[in-house]
């Protein structure tokens, strides 16, 4: 971390760093304490290109940290490797914020903070002060919106400079080794095993029988309702945000995947703050150094077996006295837009689905050109598919939708029929998400000329997910027995004006209002006094598809 440099400078090149999104001329706002509405625009636009690249997206570490508990978060402040996890979570324009009052100890008047950015951007001022003070990393001194001071949070600012700076007491990182002995691993050894583990993980949720994981994943698994079932009579099986999890790239299924793990742990009552302080922390250590397992506490050491059953950390049994951390667990060290650096030829270059070009029953090592590819769905118009993977994983994913018809080495053959897109409609998978599972994983030759997939495929996917669709059941409450017509139109014009008619027959003066509608007291007042006789039930409407 640029240790050897003297401190000022060392200083200006890791928060240029931690601001990457800024080029070098932008990076002047250190000295000049003024942000351009040029650069914060650029930061905007960039964030959103991440946005719209890579969708569908994890949740935030950000919005997970900005509702933990008061007294949690006072925890996780004492931390430093949390602390810089936290500080590259927040907006550009806070990180700014934090940074220029590192060192400054007393409070800083709210018309200083307010003048580092010109009045063109004071949406994204306020957008920065609220994320600060959602996360306390800030406080209003007298409370005051419009003026009084900021001040920083001491505890967190002691924190991150300890972790970009060092000094305080040793932490994880510093006990790290390179010593080789017979059992050390290279970083090759250690991206194999991270897709093995986390591709038996994707197994699982698409039903392959030979993949098994261990109670405390399956648990997470549940509780997030990315799969559904376990019980005697219903097996388990993916839901439709499953099915949205395995759409993600795989730095994105590992940040969602701890998130859920860190409610499962918080539904159990274990211990959180030492569960988030060890994986953030997790995050910062290096795959070329193996890390003494004693230094950790007991709630800790079993956060590294799950850890390990992920694949974010490798111990080669469970009584080793030390483990390494995989590439995978670099993911959480960043920011959204950080990716751990991967060589050209690791079997975790990431795909847009988060699934290894080659998983763990692969026994042919990837090459460069094995893995530049992404593409490898090719569909003609009379819905037959083929898949160019040998991938049991990939084939796994396609038979959620599709009929295999036959396998080959490196070609898969399906057709996608009305049969096999119903089953993934009753599992809760969507057309569009087909639809996008389809596009994203599109061969190179689908994407010379628009449209990616052909029409008539995409049209009667959607028509089969509309025939499941025919009928909308609303709860309402009938009216009947009027007496005279002119009252059944009395009613039924007064329950239009409003908003909460459902539906009418004239003819034998019946008519259909919204629960919400009925318990209006007008409406209700105006039956009553026409001795309208009304029942409560679900009201079942046919949308007009043109069926």
């Amino acid at each position: 971390m640029h240790y050897w440099l003297p401190a000022f400078d060392r200083y200006l090149v890791i928060i240029g760093c931690l601001i990457q999104d800024f080029d070098k001329s932008e990076l002047a706002f250190c000295r000049t304490g003024r942000i351009s509405s040029l650069s914060i625009q650029c930061a905007v636009h960039t964030t959103v290109f991440h946005f719209l690249m890579n969708e569908p997206k994890a949740a935030s570490i950000f919005e997970y940290i900005r509702n933990v508990d008061i007294l949690l978060l006072d925890e996780l402040f004492s931390h430093p490797p949390t602390c810089l996890v936290i500080f590259r979570e927040l907006p550009e324009l806070a990180k700014h914020f934090v940074a220029r009052l590192l060192f400054v100890e007393q409070p800083i008047p709210k018309s200083i903070v307010s003048g580092w950015v010109e009045k063109g951007s004071q949406a994204l001022l306020q957008d920065a002060c609220r994320a600060l003070s959602d996360l306390r990393i800030w406080h209003s001194v007298d409370g005051n919106v419009a003026r009084g001071a900021w001040c920083l949070s001491k505890k967190y600012q002691e924190s991150l400079r300890i972790s970009l700076f060092g000094g305080g007491k040793s932490l994880l990182g510093d006990l790290g080794s390179t010593t080789v002995d017979k059992y050390s691993k290279d970083v090759g050894f250690l991206e194999t095993y991270a897709a093995e583990r986390w591709d038996s993980l994707l197994h699982f949720m698409v039903g392959s029988e030979s993949s098994e994981v261990g109670s405390v994943v399956q648990d997470v698994l549940l509780l997030s309702n990315l799969m559904k079932g376990g019980t005697p009579d219903t097996p388990v099986g993916i839901t439709k945000h499953g099915f949205h999890f395995l759409l993600m790239s795989r730095p994105d299924q590992v940040r969602l995947f701890l998130l859920h793990y860190f409610d499962y742990l918080k539904e159990t009552k274990k211990n959180l703050v030492a569960a988030l302080q060890f994986v953030f922390q997790l995050s910062f250590l290096s795959p070329e150094k193996s890390y003494p397992v004693d230094a950790l506490t007991a709630p800790q050491q079993e956060v590294l077996q799950q850890m390990r059953e992920l694949g974010l950390a490798y111990q080669r049994k469970r009584t080793a006295p030390r483990f390494y951390v995989t590439p995978l667990a670099t993911v959480l060290s960043g920011s959204r837009c950080h990716r751990p650096a991967m060589s050209s030829g690791s079997v975790l270059n990431a795909i847009p689905t988060g699934v290894s070009h080659l998983d763990g029953t692969d026994s042919v090592q990837p090459t460069a050109s094995s893995t530049s590819d992404v593409g490898y769905i090719l569909l003609e118009t009379n819905f037959r598919l083929y898949a160019y993977t040998d991938s049991p994983l990939r084939t796994a994913l396609l038979s959620l939708f599709s009929k295999i018809r036959a396998r080959f080495p490196n070609l898969v053959v399906a057709d996608i029929t009305r049969d096999s897109v119903r089953e993934a409609l009753i599992r809760g998978i969507t057309a569009d998400q087909i639809i996008s599972f389809l596009t994203t994983n599109a061969h190179p030759d689908m994407l010379r000329e628009p449209p990616i997939l052909p029409p008539t495929l995409v049209d009667q996917i959607r028509l089969w997910e509309l025939e499941r669709d025919r009928f909308v059941f609303q709860e309402g409450c009938l009216y009947e027995q009027f007496s005279k017509s002119a009252d059944f139109e009395m009613v039924r014009d007064f329950a239009k004006s409003i908003g909460v008619l459902l539906w009418e027959n004239p003819e034998r003066r019946l008519m259909v209002v919204s629960k919400a509608g009925h318990e209006d007291t007008n409406l209700s007042r105006i039956a009553d006094e026409l001795n309208v006789h009304d029942i409560m039930g679900n009201m079942c409407l046919t949308p007009c598809y043109g069926l």
